[in-house]
């Protein structure tokens, strides 16, 4: 090889005086690298230089703290080393032998971090009223708050919808019975309430949120059919609506109806609701796009066929052990033309052929979960043949369908993703829609996260460049 040649590539050589190329990066560039590291990588990184720490110390927006009672005397330092903070998570370990963080504790974090939007506390057991009104007087721009096992009450929890006037989305979840009434706020959007007892005093909550958009409730005591009357005369621009596990009938479901702005719809082990009081909610709704059916013994078929013929929007079907047949099945996907999610579990009456009229209706189908039905390998053939924009398959529990059928369909189609789960495997029966909710976000992530490393590639690939030119025009 020539000695020309050779001091041409010269550059490509290690050098032993030490050049930071980073210096040449923008601060935006540094920032979006720093999202992509974990949070051990961030912390040993933010150490390298002044400007590294700089950097990570603006752009940490989110903390997630193990509430002790020695964050008293470690706030100032906590929250001075990250003063940007937005959004907060204090959780309380119980096998712990550590004390919990208290109201002085709380208050600190309250005086340090005025721009939070987003506040999550779990076990904090002795945080009391006083300490979430603290919360409430000093960080005025919450947006979502998640109150998860705590003893504080209605009192701090009122507070905090009085002086927050930006919250759009509160939980709650395993709180003791509450002694008085929790007001709302039109500011609400999203309220998810989640093993609560005594609901006579969450109904002013509801009702007085007239810009509800999603309400979700799980594993509440009491009758919740006035809520949902109530809710039908006060807040009316309702899109979203889970009922799982509570004591609800078909007049709250009639009642339900009256929400014309309906788009999802998700009801589980409400075992006093009915085919009338489902099909109620399908014939007036006329804008549903989803809806769940899960373990209810009174609805099967007539509601199935009422979604066939009312829901042409319809883009997400989920249905779990309910009685419906191929015939209700193969009528929905005649009508919805639009379906891009169908999940079926424990359908015992629906095998290949219905299956199949399915899949040559259903042409923009996305995602399909089976579970427990009578399919077998010839539905996987005709799945490899077909259903061109099937993203995700996932077969659980089905006894007819071999592992040598689905990795012969995992060799043509090596795109789509399948989840396979034998009849002798352990598998978690319930689908809910927490479950679909996650396969949406997780799509979204990849999205976002599938943008930026675009942008880190296009900026890598132009300082590589950039480094080459000036080592060649140096030389």
């Amino acid at each position: 090889m020539s000695s020309s040649l050779l001091n041409t590539f010269s550059f490509l050589r290690p050098q032993l005086s030490f050049q930071d190329h980073t210096l040449r990066l923008p601060d935006e560039c540094l920032t979006l690298i720093f999202q992509l590291l974990t949070t051990k990588d961030r912390n040993n990184s933010s150490i390298v230089s002044r400007r590294w720490y700089t950097i990570d110390r603006q752009s940490r927006y989110t903390l997630s703290i193990s509430g002790l009672a020695t964050l008293r005397d470690t706030a100032s330092s906590i929250f001075s080393r990250f003063d940007s903070v937005t959004k907060l998570s204090l959780h309380f370990n119980r096998s712990s032998q550590c004390l919990s963080i208290g109201d002085d504790g709380i208050a600190l974090v309250a005086l340090h971090c005025s721009l939070l939007s987003d506040l999550e506390l779990r076990s904090c057991h002795l945080i009391t009223d006083a300490g979430i009104q603290t919360i409430s007087k000093h960080c005025p721009k919450l947006k979502r708050i998640s109150f998860h096992s705590c003893n504080f009450g209605p009192q701090g929890i009122n507070s905090i919808i009085q002086h927050c006037t930006l919250l759009q989305d509160l939980s709650l979840s395993k709180f003791s019975r509450f002694s008085s009434t929790i007001n709302g706020s039109k500011s609400l959007k999203i309220i998810s309430l989640r093993y609560l007892y005594g609901g006579r005093a969450l109904l002013p909550l509801i009702s007085q949120s007239q810009n509800l958009q999603s309400l979700r409730i799980i594993n509440c005591s009491g009758t919740w059919d006035k809520h949902l009357e109530e809710a039908s005369m006060h807040a009316t621009k309702i899109m979203d609506m889970l009922l799982e596990a509570i004591d609800v009938s078909d007049k709250g479901l009639r009642a339900l109806s009256m929400q014309l702005n309906l788009e999802t719809l998700w009801l589980a082990d409400t075992h006093r609701c009915t085919d009338e009081g489902v099909i109620s909610v399908i014939e007036k709704c006329k804008k549903l796009k989803e809806i769940g059916i899960r373990k209810l013994k009174k609805v099967g078929e007539k509601s199935v066929i009422a979604i066939a013929r009312k829901c042409v929007n319809l883009k997400l079907l989920a249905l779990a052990r309910i009685a419906v047949t191929g015939r209700s099945l193969v009528l929905v996907a005649q009508s919805c033309c639009s379906l891009e999610s169908l999940l079926i579990n424990g359908g015992k009456r629906i095998g290949d052929g219905e299956m199949m009229c399915v899949l040559e209706k259903c042409l923009v189908l996305r995602w399909l979960f089976i579970r427990g039905c009578p399919i077998s390998d010839v539905l996987l053939e005709a799945i490899g043949k077909g259903c061109p924009k099937l993203e995700k398959l996932e077969i659980r529990k089905c006894a007819m369908v071999t592992r040598k059928g689905v990795e012969e369909l995992r060799g043509e189609r090596r795109r789509m993703s399948i989840d396979y789960v034998g009849i002798d495997e352990r598998d978690d029966e319930k689908v809910d829609n927490e479950e679909i909710q996650g396969e949406r976000d997780v799509e979204i992530q990849e999205e976002e996260w599938g943008g930026s490393r675009l942008w880190l590639c296009l900026v890598a690939i132009w300082s590589f460049f950039v480094f080459i030119l000036r080592k060649l025009l140096n030389r």
